[in-house]
């Protein structure tokens, strides 16, 4: 509790550096705000039933049916209030407090495929997404971590505004190349599904979205790159019957950019729909406490980076914009020419510099002694 008190601050209702969330607004106690990770914004949303109150903390805490369980204050109703990879962080957790679990978050061996460094790296490229996605105008509604079906499964991050649905794919892949093509795509030298994967994510919103707000809805699906040293797109991917584009996470912003589709009152009963977790799944929601889930990841991250060096360089680095990607042609001249490196000239054209120097010279010495 200390812990919590120091990083939300109550003096001054601040959350410090806890990570980008939905934390309660301290001027209107019925509504939330959106902290970047380092400022508020303009962002709010209406608190979730707040007189409903679901079972205590202690009570809880002594059940052993369900020892991973995290608490909550009130009952999530509104997928607006899920955290960007919130699947994610609730499966280290549980992996790092069950009991007869042998996985560890310190890079040392498992006797399972199940690997929680993983998870952690999906965890951190899903959440550089989400602080690129909150820079989006109030037009967009943004979901994150959204479940679907029954086994388990999440959509990274939905996407509702005038210019489309769109469900994202984050894959985190440090210091890899990428390539795609049709229906294809390799990681390094690893063919991978994404294409697949993400057209069926789109497929999957069209039909459940349609269905629950009476609105025809075509879905495209994003697969958003993080950490890849280049992406290589020598046709475009194909999702079939779904549109399936390929980005890289500084690019995002840029391949939002489109003509409206839908009018305001499409966009509102679609985002109606969207925010009701019914909408996806017929699996009831639990409660969980975001907040503190968030001082949780944020424990981890500092003993990832302490007891493994190889995650520091997981942590999304910050930027003030997406820009488009920039062509060669478009790079001006001046910056192209800036960065080409000076030929070193060779020693015959420093014998003839030399020699017509001296010629030169003898020259004008001629001249001034006939003077």
């Amino acid at each position: 509790m200390e812990q919590a008190g120091e990083r939300l601050r109550p003096e001054d209702k601040t959350p410090a550096a806890a990570p980008a969330g939905w934390y309660p607004d301290w001027e209107h106690d019925s509504e939330q705000r959106w902290w970047s990770g380092s400022e508020w914004t303009d962002r709010r949303q209406p608190v979730p039933n707040p007189t409903r109150a679901v079972e205590s903390t202690t009570n809880q805490a002594t059940s052993r049916d369900e020892p991973n369980r995290v608490s909550s204050a009130r009952t999530t109703v509104d997928l607006r209030n899920r955290i960007p990879a919130q699947s994610l962080i609730e499966q280290i957790i549980r992996l790092q407090t069950n009991a007869n679990s042998r996985y560890q978050v310190d890079g040392s061996v498992r006797a399972s495929s199940e690997d929680p460094q993983s998870w952690y790296a999906g965890a951190v490229g899903e959440r550089r997404v989400a602080e690129i996605l909150a820079r989006l105008g109030s037009e967009w509604t943004v979901l994150h971590s959204v479940p679907v079906g029954t086994k388990g499964s999440d959509i990274d991050h939905v996407l509702i505004g005038p210019a489309g649905v769109y469900t994202l794919n984050t894959k985190h892949h440090r210091g890899k190349a990428a390539w795609v093509a049709g229906h294809g795509m390799m990681i390094g030298a690893q063919k991978v599904p994404y294409v697949r994967n993400a057209a069926s994510e789109a497929r999957r919103a069209e039909k459940l979205l349609t269905k629950a707000s009476g609105v025809t809805v075509e879905a495209a699906g994003l697969i958003v790159l993080v950490g890849v040293t280049s992406l290589t797109v020598p046709s475009k991917p194909d999702g079939d019957d779904v549109v399936v584009g390929v980005v890289r996470d500084r690019d995002l912003l840029a391949a939002l950019q489109s003509r409206r589709i839908y009018s305001d009152e499409q966009v509102r009963r679609i985002v109606k729909a969207a925010v009701r977790p019914e909408t996806w799944s017929s699996v009831p929601l639990p409660a969980v406490d975001t907040a503190a889930l968030l001082l949780k990841f944020a424990e981890l991250d500092n003993g990832m980076k302490a007891r493994d060096p190889r995650a520091r360089a997981l942590r999304p680095h910050r930027t003030t914009a997406a820009p488009a990607p920039r062509t060669r042609a478009e790079t001006p001249a001046a910056s192209i020419s800036s960065r080409r490196r000076r030929r070193k000239p060779s020693a015959l054209e420093s014998l003839l510099q030399a020699g017509g120097f001296f010629f030169l010279a003898w020259i004008a010495y001629s001249v001034l002694a006939h003077h």
